[in-house]
């Protein structure tokens, strides 16, 4: 009769080792997926940042061909520049900014103002000039006049050369 109350007991016990051995390769099993996942986000976030650093590339190589382009810009402005100030004409400062030249100078009078804004209606890669001051000072050899002029640029004068062909 023992035999037969030990017999359930020892089916019960293989039975409850048998799904306590599942649950414990279960738990193991979800310890080295937890483990891989934290690897796999770990990568992720690598792959995102070099998947940024590489857009951040592709842009500042988008800008490289623009700077190229206008890297020659300024020594044409300046040599269109010497080609249509006339004699009795002196400029003493130069700026450029979004397609608009900004000159200051000085000349020995109105009428070669004038003169230097008609060469620049004239030109091609410059155009609209607009005087925005124009004041008479007093030097040891006479009268002056300081100027303050702006100017629009054609956006091709970039890939303008003097002497191509």
């Amino acid at each position: 009769m023992l035999l037969l109350l030990l017999i359930p007991v020892a089916i019960s016990w293989f039975i409850y080792s048998y799904y306590n051995s599942e649950l414990q390769h279960a738990q193991q099993d979800i310890s080295y997926l937890n483990t891989e996942n934290s690897i796999l986000k770990k990568e992720i976030i690598t792959v995102k940042n070099m998947v940024k650093d590489e857009n951040n590339l592709k842009d500042r190589a988008k800008i490289i061909p623009m700077l190229q382009a206008e890297r020659a810009t300024p020594v044409n402005i300046l040599s269109e520049l010497s080609s249509v100030v006339p004699k009795g004409l002196y400029l003493s400062d130069y700026s450029q900014s979004n397609g608009i030249v900004t000159v200051n100078g000085y000349a020995e009078s109105n009428s070669v103002v004038a003169l230097f804004m008609d060469n620049i209606k004239l030109s091609k890669p410059l155009f609209n000039p607009t005087l925005d001051i124009i004041q008479k000072q007093k030097s040891k050899n006479g009268n002056i006049y300081r100027f303050t002029m702006q100017m629009n640029v054609h956006e091709k004068i970039s890939t303008k050369t003097k002497g191509a062909k």
